[in-house]
């Protein structure tokens, strides 16, 4: 290699995006050159840690995960799950060290206080051995080795030095870290032995913070006193009574954990409804005791523990809300229901709707802000094998439309129709040529005087011929009432803005559907071909009827018989009395 790889530049951030720089080794013709490339998202960077290195990783933020690591243990996250934690850029990679890793393990050195630390430890390491090497945002290193041997995690094995091997360990390019020997450059050694044999002999293990299923506050493990035997020592102002013998010291508040030990102990007081100055003047106390002198820091420190308190409650709140709700939904709907009315509240509120988007719970919908929805992960395996491509469902359609395209089950049937151009007509004589079928008819136009009427006009029924069909006065939310296995006809989908939503409308029905099919009426303006909602409403058809006062078009038919050309296909028609469709043209 010619001269020494230059450090990657960290990151900078260029219009609510951030775009790292890492150093990329090739070769070309017996000489190595440095690549720079620039990352816009850090899936990539994630994707290659997995499928490189065969490490399990998963999202953080700042050194806390933001997912029940725990799941991990054993498993190595999906591309799909990849792909949502770092959809926006935000999140920091960690990794779960030890087995599922491929037995990857790292000695954390803080040498900030201390240089002799470093010292130290590499005394521990045989001569002339190479091995990645990752740095710390506060100036420490990260060793990287691998060890078939289980250590579990050591707190100052040596003095300054943990080790981890069935925790989480933060990853280059996280804020704050970088690579000083990349994985790039040499191989991740085994574990040698003296520095094996002194991680062995020590005697203190390291608990780490943990995560429920649904991502709530992070507490640590152990006998942490309880708040009130806490606040009342700390009433007394004696703040080394609780903190300062070696065993407390030694187990709470240790590198690695101190920020959520620290949260944990903010938590207690709030909630023991301790004076809001005695807390603070505690806390700043209790990081003082940690060797921390920088007023501003410890502030800083004191102030993000008391600020995550209330996010952690309110994050509690706003999941709650969210797994109660159906489909879609806006932020704007949660600031009403749970009486978030400062802008600090919101704000919070966003931040708890990013971590769940990053935890995979709910995505974005659309390209409005503050829309959103439930991301839906239970999935049903398809038995293809055993199917039949001549299982048509058996739809009969007014103008002999059904002969010239099959309908299978869980199809969507779109008819988009200008005003007075017949499409409940026409779904009406749905209704009647499909009369021995299970037929639910959504109904938001006529009350029950109209629709008698309109029923009696048809000649060739009588009234209680009609009790076949089960009708419904309904116009929203059809997701939740559509019956999976019938022939449902919902005339019509009412929608007098934010067309931006059929689509979703349109899918959630879809979704419901097992061996029925659904019509669904949509108004369209005359003159055109498509629904309003444009586009988004042919997305889920399978056949697209466009009607307009006497002329119907089919505008898509994804499966003609005998491989008929229908696409395109314009029918004349006159409507008699109301109810009977004849054709005059085609």
């Amino acid at each position: 290699m010619i001269g020494a790889i230059p450090k990657p530049s960290h990151y900078r951030k260029k219009r609510g995006s951030v775009y790292w720089v890492l150093p990329m080794i090739y070769n070309k013709n017996g000489i190595t050159f440095i690549k720079e490339i620039r990352m816009k998202d850090m899936v990539k960077v994630a994707s290659d840690y997995k499928s490189k290195y065969g490490f399990c990783v998963i999202p953080a933020k700042g050194k806390v995960p933001l997912v029940n690591w725990t799941e991990f243990q054993d498993t190595i996250p999906t591309d799909e799950q990849i792909e949502s934690w770092w959809a926006n850029d935000d999140a920091n990679i960690a990794i779960v060290t030890g087995k599922v890793s491929g037995c990857v393990c790292v000695v954390d050195i803080d040498a900030y206080k201390d240089s002799s630390v470093m010292d130290s430890a590499k005394a521990l390491l045989p001569e002339g051995l190479t091995f990645p090497i990752s740095t710390t945002p506060r100036g420490g290193q990260h060793w990287w080795f691998r060890s078939a041997e289980q250590l579990g995690d050591k707190i100052s094995f040596i003095a300054g030095c943990d080790f981890r091997s069935q925790g989480i360990i933060v990853m280059p390019p996280s804020e704050g870290y970088e690579w000083k020997v990349s994985l790039e450059d040499v191989e991740i050694p085994l574990l040698p032995d003296e520095l094996a044999k002194t991680i062995k002999s020590a005697q203190v293990s390291m608990s780490h913070p943990t995560v429920s299923h649904k991502g709530e506050a992070y507490f640590p493990q152990g006998n942490m006193p309880t708040s009130k035997e806490l606040s009342t020592k700390l009433y007394s102002k004696d703040i080394l009574e609780v903190c300062g013998s070696p065993t407390f010291h030694k187990d709470y508040f240790a590198e690695g954990r101190r920020d959520n030990d620290l949260f944990s102990v903010a938590n207690g007081l709030i909630k023991s409804s301790v004076d809001p100055g005695l807390t603070t003047e505690t806390l700043e106390r209790l990081v003082h005791t940690w060797g921390e002198n920088d007023p501003a820091w410890i502030r800083t420190k004191v102030k993000s523990a008391m600020k995550r308190h209330e996010i952690d409650n309110l994050a509690a709140e706003v999941r709650g809300w969210v797994d109660s709700a159906n489909g879609t939904f806006s932020s704007t709907e949660i600031h009403r229901d749970l009486g978030l009315s400062t802008p600090l509240h919101r704000k919070n509120c966003s931040e708890i709707l990013r971590r769940l988007i990053i935890a995979g719970k709910i995505e974005r919908d659309g390209d409005r802000n503050g829309q959103f929805r439930k991301i839906e992960s239970d999935l049903e395996k398809m038995n293809w094998k055993d199917a039949s491509v001549d299982d048509y469902y058996d739809l009969k359609m007014p103008l002999g439309l059904h002969q010239l395209c099959h309908i299978y089950k869980t199809n969507i049937v779109i008819i988009g129709g200008s005003p007075n151009s017949g499409k409940s007509s026409f779904c009406l004589n749905i209704a009647k040529i499909n009369i021995d079928k299970d037929v639910r008819y959504f109904n938001s136009e006529m009350g029950n005087e109209e629709l008698r009427k309109r029923l009696s006009l048809f000649e060739s029924m009588e009234l209680k011929d009609w009790d076949h069909v089960t009708f419904y006065e309904r116009s929203s939310n059809f997701s939740d009432v559509i019956h999976p296995d019938s022939l449902n006809i919902i005339d019509y989908l009412e929608l007098t803005d934010e067309f931006y939503r059929v689509g979703g409308i349109i899918r959630s029905v879809h979704e419901k559907l097992r061996d029925g099919i659904c019509v669904i009426c949509i108004q369209k303006n005359r003159g055109v071909d498509l629904a309003r909602g444009g586009g988004l409403t042919e997305e889920k058809a399978r056949l697209y009827i466009s009607m307009d006062y006497q002329r119907l078009k089919i505008v898509k038919c994804k499966n003609p018989v005998r491989g008929q050309k229908v696409s395109g296909k314009e029918i004349g028609f006159k409507l008699v009395d109301g109810t009977t469709f004849i054709q005059v043209s085609q």
